[in-house]
């Protein structure tokens, strides 16, 4: 069984640079689009899942109302895009600007108490960085941001293909990868993803490239919440600190796994990638659609 590779045309150093200081401009842009930091509809506070008429040091939160609202969080700052399964080559390196739409249980009493302006979809976009390494391995990193939230999340992650480049096969990747969400002081929250893809690689006329997967994506998301300052009226000074869990209680952490399965598909053109994924996750009964635009080289 012999390998192949799709072979495209050598790229310049000089147009290397453009494409990815181009993709880093598009997505910075997009990033920090005006208004973003002030309308903070989706920000998240947990005031309103305690009664400050009541409340006292480690009052308990809850639970099951809580750990659903972080389950959905969870899908939104997670992992995603799950494929190509080709590593890309030792020398190949991928820059691309992603936007997600993610459906969320909106009119649900956890959205209503914990955010200002819950929607139905909510809105992220990613700056994903991926770098192939010898032995059809590949290592990437994304930046992702929820609109109208002051919610980012960091991810890195490391794929391994088993079967990569070959004529008559689909390659096979096994990826995991971690995210931790920072811009709330009242939860600590991280992701572990593992992305379990196959693909397959089309050319047409040694200039364009049709890359197909599906994936297989269960993901576990951990959240630990924080002390919250509480004032029993409206006239209060100093606040009641809650911690939302009496000692020993284990309310205040949300754990959970969540089964999900994506179908998506890449573009190459020469240089210019497009590509698009469906994710379902049967788990929360959610879906998420998202696409993306970058380089590849």
């Amino acid at each position: 069984m012999s390998a192949t590779r799709l072979q495209f045309p050598l790229l310049t150093p000089a147009s290397a640079r453009r494409g990815i200081v181009f993709a880093l401009l598009c997505a910075t842009a997009a990033l920090t689009v005006p208004g973003q930091a002030a309308a903070a509809g989706l920000d998240l506070h947990f005031e309103r899942f305690i009664d400050p008429a009541t409340a006292t040091p480690n009052t308990p939160i809850e639970n099951t109302s809580y750990k659903q609202l972080m389950r959905e969080v969870g899908m939104a700052m997670g992992p995603r895009m799950a494929g190509p399964a080709a590593s890309g080559g030792s020398l190949g390196v991928e820059a691309s600007y992603e936007i997600s739409g993610v459906g969320t249980n909106s009119t649900a009493d956890y959205w209503t108490k914990a955010a200002g302006s819950p929607q139905s979809i909510v809105t992220t976009q990613q700056v994903r960085v991926r770098k192939g390494l010898p032995y059809s391995m590949q290592v990437g990193g994304v930046v992702t941001g929820l609109s109208n939230s002051s919610l980012t999340a960091i991810g890195i992650e490391l794929g391994v293909s088993i079967t990569d480049g070959y004529k008559n096969i689909p390659d096979i990747l096994v990826r995991p990868s971690i995210h931790t969400v920072l811009g709330n002081s009242q939860i600590d929250m991280f992701i572990v993803g593992l992305d379990l893809a196959a693909s397959k690689s089309f050319g047409i006329g040694g200039v364009v490239a049709i890359q197909p997967w599906i994936a297989y994506s269960p993901s576990f998301t951990h959240v630990n919440t924080h002390l919250v300052s509480l004032y029993p009226t409206d006239k209060s000074i100093r606040p009641i600190v809650a911690q939302l869990a009496p000692l020993g209680d284990a309310s205040h952490i949300a754990d959970a796994i969540s089964q999900r399965a994506t179908i998506g598909f890449r573009v190459i053109v020469t240089r210019v990638q497009i590509g698009a994924e469906f994710m379902r996750s049967f788990s929360e009964s959610l879906s998420m659609v998202t696409g993306k635009i970058g380089v590849s080289f």
